[in-house]
């Protein structure tokens, strides 16, 4: 069980609705560098981040919604390491907090939709 989103969703109308929500992800990428010859050629990249917004959401058709949501987006940790050295980052970057804002629009072909 690890819940990563928590999130309160309101319908407004049949059309529209809002969420506030709390979302928390964590990213671990490795790979091999090989131009760089002062730092280690094997990494591991981690990063932890939560962020915390409102969305809106507007049914354009049966299959087409429209969003919008913006919040703070808050970066727990995020370093770079040598591969099995994972005490020690060589990179290690500042944590900060800082605004966002994404526009979406999904298209649902497989769903039916509310309006039938």
């Amino acid at each position: 069980f690890d819940p990563s989103r928590i999130a309160l969703r309101k319908e407004l109308s049949p059309r529209k609705s809002i969420a506030l929500s709390n979302n928390i992800d964590r990213t671990m990428i490795l790979y091999e560098q090989h131009d760089a010859a002062n730092l280690p050629r094997k990494h591991a990249f981690t990063l932890l981040e939560m962020k915390s917004g409102i969305t809106y959401e507007y049914l354009l058709t049966k299959k087409l919604v429209f969003s919008v949501s913006g919040g703070v987006s808050n970066t727990l940790k995020s370093v770079v390491l040598e591969q099995n050295k994972y005490t020690d980052p060589f990179i290690k970057n500042k944590q900060s907090m800082v605004p966002y804002v994404k526009v979406g629009v999904s298209f649902l072909p497989f769903w039916k939709g509310i309006f039938q």
